[in-house]
This record gives structure tokens, sequence and C-alpha cells, in this order.
């Protein structure tokens, strides 16, 4: 095993690199992946199926491209990852993949983003057509509120001196796209629904008079526990109403001009801001 030095040092990390890239030659799909069967509590013979990239032999190793140090490492690692990923399908083929822990994160891809390595429609697939495409867009509405978990903060503080500005620019646009889809759909989930109820930060008086507007006369769901959702309207439109929050330049002047002709009386703003105490002042 190489010493601590040697990591450090960033020895090791020019070796992975070195490592991985001819390993990464001779995969196909045709040897990239494998079929184990394993029993469950319950005595069940399953079957899964995973990538060789995965095995914990190599993952250790591949853990390391985590660790880089220069814009120039950044670039050599994620093109090296993003190499596997594709190779990978995405994981389409194996959901249970695009869990593990050496996988890309949606920061990744802003960074690759901000710097070149990828072009604007990549990271619109990543948010929004893949498999890990919930995951992702809930860490970034959720990196960009400051709602972060600890553990999130945790991955997150590689990034902190990273510029964002496009990919935030990139994420406002794609979460209008799903807001302006989802506040328009009946009683049927929408193809984004399940996107929608990721959202973490939904702002300006707009997009609340819209939601609210979209409720109709139905009464807000009380429960934030969305897992196995079905996606309904309720649940669905009381969460985007939950992370809507009032824009910096937002007061109660700005609102009632929205509000003319929309059919939302009085009591209806007063649930709506005992619902959501960030529009109190607004509302009064």
């Amino acid at each position: 095993m190489l010493s601590r030095a040697y990591w450090d040092n960033g020895y090791a990390g020019n070796l992975v690199r070195n490592i991985l890239v001819s390993f990464c030659g001779v995969l196909n799909r045709e040897n990239m992946s494998c079929i184990y069967e394993y029993e469950t509590y319950n005595k069940k013979k399953e079957r899964n199926y995973t990538f060789i990239f995965q095995d914990s032999r190599i993952a250790f190793w591949m853990n390391e491209l985590f660790d880089w140090r220069s814009e120039e490492e950044f670039a050599s690692c994620f093109t090296l990852r993003y190499k596997f990923y594709q190779m990978a399908d995405y994981y389409t083929t194996d959901p249970v993949s695009a869990r593990h822990d050496n996988r890309l994160s949606i920061l990744d891809f802003a960074k690759a983003y901000e710097t070149g390595l990828i072009p604007e429609e990549e990271v619109m697939k990543e948010l929004t057509l893949r498999y890990s495409s919930e995951e992702a867009l809930g860490f970034a509405s959720r990196f960009f509120s400051g709602s972060l978990t600890h553990w999130q903060k945790q991955k997150a503080r590689k990034y902190e001196t990273v510029d964002f500005t496009k990919f935030k620019e990139l994420l406002s646009k794609v979460t209008a796209r799903i807001l302006d889809i989802e506040l328009k759909r009946g009683d049927t989930p929408t193809d984004v629904s399940h996107l929608a109820l990721k959202l973490e930060y939904v702002e300006g008086a707009t997009y609340l008079v819209q939601i609210l507007k979209a409720f109709g006369k139905d009464t807000f769901e009380r429960t934030d526990y969305y897992y196995n959702s079905s996606y309904t309207k309720k649940e669905v439109l009381s969460k985007l109403l939950r992370c809507c929050y009032p824009a910096p330049e937002g007061n109660a002047e700005v609102l009632s001009a929205l509000l003319k002709g929309s059919g939302i009386t009085e009591k209806r703003l007063v649930e709506a801001a005992m619902y959501t105490p960030q529009w109190l002042d607004i509302i009064g």
C-alpha cells in the first residue's frame, strides 16, 4: 500500500489516473458488467446487474479521483469518471448503481459546465432525464437555497469557491420549465411531477399566485413526507407552495398587482401565509 506521504503529494493521484485510463481502455459493453445472484432475508433468490468498476478493489482507486487539487486535475478526473458513466449507459440498466459512493455529483457537472468541459445540453439531461435526476435537481436546489443537510454540506465543501453563475442561470431555466408544465396540470401526474416534488426553492410572488390559482378550492397538504409519493396534484402543489419564497425586491404592492383578477380571496391569502410563514410580512 502506498504511504500517506505519497497520497499527500499527489503521486498516488497521478498513478491512479494512469491505471484507470489503461483500465478504461480495455473495457467494453461485453466485459464491463456482470450479473450476481444473492438470497434476500426471506430466502428469495435475486439476480442483480452491476459494473466491474464498482468492485471494491477498483472502487477504492476510483475514490481517489474525487480528491482533485487543481483545475487540471479536475478536468482529468471528471473526464475519466464521465467516461465510465457513459459506458455504464448512465446507469439506466442498473438503477442500484446510480447510488454508489463514487459517482459524479451534480456539482461535478456544474463545475465541468462552467469550465467548458461539457455543453449545456448535457447538464440539462443530468437534471431532468436520467435515473439520478431527482437527486441531482434536489441537491442543486438545496445548494442555492442554503438548505443543505450536514452531510450534503460536507460533500459540497470542495466547491465553495467555484463560480456557479452559468449553472445557476441554467437551473433557473430548468425550474421555470418544470413549473410551467406542473402548474397547468390536471389530476393526472405530468412527466415532470417527480421533479417538481424535488424542488426546494421557488422565488417570487408571480409563482405564489400561480400556485394558489392552480390549487383552486382544494385544501393544502398537511404533511411534508413524500416517500413513495403518488404525485397527486394536491401533494405536489403543496410542496411547491411550501418552498415558494418572496423575491428580494418583493413587497405588498407587487403582490397586490398580481392578485388583481386572480380570484384569490383574502381568506385564501391568510391560509397561504399560515402555511408558508415566509410570506407573512408581505401578505400582512
